[in-house]
């Protein structure tokens, strides 16, 4: 289930130096929160992609530059206990 944002139609953006393509943050009443905020089940993801694309890169998005090390933290951590 998606996390809901105070009522709006507007665009998100993260207050970020960067383009508004690389700064979009979700539209209307919906947020893309960044990694271990939302309700995603990473151990799951996590284990799915080793197993079926082994190489594939992993992007952390939707993020302000102070939420990176939380971010790392967090995805670290998942990838540590799906041993990949």
């Amino acid at each position: 289930m998606p996390a809901f944002a105070p009522a709006g139609l507007s665009e998100k953006h993260a207050d970020i130096d960067a383009d508004e393509s690389h700064s979009f943050r979700g539209s209307g009443d919906v947020e893309l929160p960044a990694a271990g905020l939302g309700s995603l089940n990473y151990d799951l993801y996590v284990r799915l992609l080793a197993k079926h694309h082994p190489n594939m890169p992993l992007i952390i998005e939707h993020l302000d530059e102070g939420g990176i090390p939380r971010a790392k933290e967090f995805v670290d951590g998942v990838l540590k206990n799906a041993g990949v």
